[in-house]
């Protein structure tokens, strides 16, 4: 399995990202006194100290209902929202994220023939960009909420084929 992301909180906590399960990551060493999480796209694993080898599933992922036209996607605790456009241009909003470390992806899974601009509540990229416009299936974003000056505000962390304005 290939790693698709992995950083380090403090000096000796390991966080990363696979494509599968959490077998994928047992080569992931948790130094002794920190946790090692693996975030796989069904749900997070951990594991406590260097000599602990059991993987333990923490979360499991959250559809959120695609709210439709004009509607905010409810984030309330994060997930994985598909949306469905119709035949004509479509609208969504992203209030800010009430905590930092909450996972949202958004992705195009029907495309009736009109794009969806999901406008965010702050910018979510170093650019300043607010809005990530879908326009063909299978379009998606990956965002988590990190601690900007004490407040949880999203930040992208990885989009393909969605346009950022």
């Amino acid at each position: 399995m290939a790693w698709v992301h992995r950083e380090s909180y403090g000096p000796t906590a390991v966080h990363g990202f696979v494509d599968a399960d959490p077998s994928a990551g047992a080569g992931l060493a948790a130094p002794v006194g920190s946790i090692a999480r693996l975030n796989t796209g069904i749900g997070s694993w951990e594991k406590a100290g260097a000599a602990d080898t059991a993987w333990t599933r923490i979360e499991t992922e959250i559809l959120i209902s695609d709210p439709g036209d004009a509607g905010a996607v409810p984030i309330t605790s994060g997930g994985r929202c598909e949306m469905t456009s119709g035949a004509v241009n479509e609208t969504r909003t992203v209030a800010a994220p009430s905590y930092a470390g909450m996972e949202l992806i958004l992705s195009m899974e029907v495309d009736g023939g009109g794009d969806i601009e999901v406008t965010f509540a702050a910018a979510f990229d170093s650019v300043g960009n607010t809005k990530a416009t879908f326009n063909d299936v299978k379009d998606v974003a990956y965002f988590e909420a990190v601690d900007v000056g004490g407040t949880p505000t999203f930040l992208l962390r990885n989009a393909v084929g969605v346009a950022l304005t």
